[in-house]
């Protein structure tokens, strides 16, 4: 009879890659979602679910260089299949987004999308670094297969330790304003909800497809 070796080796695989940058608003986003939100007047909010600004390829001249940021961002996060720089006429689609206390959002992946573009216009903290307003944004691997959501009790060791490292589904930040979030657009993100002590955020959400054919 053989036994394992003493010394064993996990290699973690599949990278995901989350691109972290930020911009600094100059009152242009602010005003395109207010803009917004006043021309469609008095919204009745659905109890749980944030106001959801829909502007798809459309959306209003203030948004431009948020725009433009997030493709410059697109393609320097992006290669071509030989390793050389890729040049894509990104398509873009941007929603808006204002959150307000005990207000749920779920960025469910959007599979057309080779990037999605997360901008955080106002965190709704008010400058404040107290952690009980809440608001952090989940990031959930949609490879969880079921016998790992069944078996709940279990982890999934990737190094050994002492202490063992485990393999986590879900990666928790708590991005400030002006904080851009880039990652691929089959992630999964859940935001979670603000308490009454944070005012409304808003946020610009940009899903940025690749034509096909694109290199």
């Amino acid at each position: 009879m053989t036994g394992t070796s003493l010394h064993i080796h996990a290699e973690p695989l599949f990278s995901t890659p989350l691109v972290i940058d930020r911009v600094a608003d100059n009152g242009d986003a602010t005003r395109a979602i207010e803009e917004t939100l006043t021309a469609r007047g008095k919204v009745a909010r659905v109890v749980g679910m944030p106001v959801r600004i829909d502007w798809g390829d459309a959306w209003p001249a203030a948004l431009a260089p948020v725009i433009d940021h997030a493709r410059t961002l697109a393609s320097r996060a992006t290669a071509a299949a030989n390793g050389q720089a890729a040049q894509v006429d990104w398509r873009v689609a941007a929603q808006g987004y204002e959150i307000a206390a005990a207000e749920h959002l779920e960025l469910v992946p959007d599979y057309e999308a080779y990037w999605r573009y997360l901008y955080i216009v106002d965190d709704g903290y008010g400058g404040g670094a107290d952690q009980g307003p809440g608001g952090e944004l989940r990031f959930i691997d949609p490879r969880l297969p079921a016998p790992m959501m069944e078996a709940a009790r279990l982890r999934l060791k990737i190094a050994p330790g002492p202490p063992p490292i485990f393999y986590e589904p879900e990666v928790v930040l708590r991005p400030g304003s002006g904080s851009v979030l880039m990652f691929p657009g089959w992630m999964q993100v859940r935001h979670t909800s603000l308490t009454a002590a944070a005012t409304p955020r808003r946020i610009i959400v940009i899903s940025l497809v690749a034509p096909l054919g694109d290199a």
